[in-house]
């Protein structure tokens, strides 16, 4: 399955009140996470960075596919990066799993609370709670 195929949505359905993806009930592919471009459009790169956005969950999309809320990042995007609209794209749950299979347990575990991850320097992605924490 390629991003561009992943982006294209079947039907709605509302997403679990948490943040955890459907439990197979509902396909992944009807469900979709703000991810920089980056990530999609190159394979070399890896997830630096994650977020779970409560207020965007469950957003509509015109395609019939659900936001989860999920924030997908290399993690050293800048500041224009990310308030340009042309720098993010909507892939799958589905698509993302299969590319990135670290985000399994967190798509399934995570209570829907707000919360971030960094990728460690092994790659696995750990609770992160600011530069002050």
């Amino acid at each position: 399955m390629d991003a561009n195929s992943a982006t294209n949505g079947g039907p709605a359905g509302g997403p679990a009140a948490s943040g955890r993806i459907p439990d197979g009930s509902e396909p992944r592919d009807n469900f979709a996470a703000f991810v920089s471009a980056r990530l999609v459009d190159d394979d070399a790169l890896d997830v630096g960075a994650v977020a779970f956005d409560p207020d965007h969950h469950g957003d509509a999309l015109g395609d019939g596919r659900i936001v989860t809320g999920w924030e997908i990042f290399v993690g050293d995007e800048t500041e224009e990066e990310l308030s340009d609209p042309e720098f993010i794209r909507l892939p799958s749950l589905s698509w993302l799993v299969d590319r990135f299979p670290q985000l399994e347990p967190l798509f399934d575990e995570h209570d829907g609370a707000e919360a971030s991850w960094v990728a460690d320097e092994d790659g696995a992605l750990v609770p992160w709670h600011g530069e002050d924490a």
